[in-house]
């Protein structure tokens, strides 16, 4: 069966590492990351969306086959099986 790679980079979660997610048709990124958080990594969706602006959270990149989707609605994302998802927070300092 078809699938998404999704890799949960080190800082966000507990589940850190590589899943992989089986889909059979293309789905919204929102509901992708519902549905695998809920599986693989309690939690984790609570940390990479802010559900009260209805967007990705400030400190968190999501990239979809190597670009990034952070400034689009992930309402509006569609992920497709074989794509592949990297999901990072975003390191600041200096």
């Amino acid at each position: 069966m078809p699938g998404v790679r999704i890799t949960l980079s080190p800082g966000l979660h507990a589940a850190e590492g590589d899943f992989s997610y089986e889909i059979n048709s293309s789905v919204r990124l929102t509901d992708l990351l519902e549905q695998w958080s809920s599986r693989d990594a309690p939690g984790a969706a609570d940390k990479i969306m802010d559900r009260e602006n209805g967007c990705i959270a400030a400190a968190v990149l999501i990239l979809l086959n190597g670009r990034s989707v952070k400034s689009e609605d992930p309402e509006t994302v569609l992920i497709s099986p074989g794509d592949s998802i990297k999901i990072m927070p975003i390191l600041l300092g200096g």
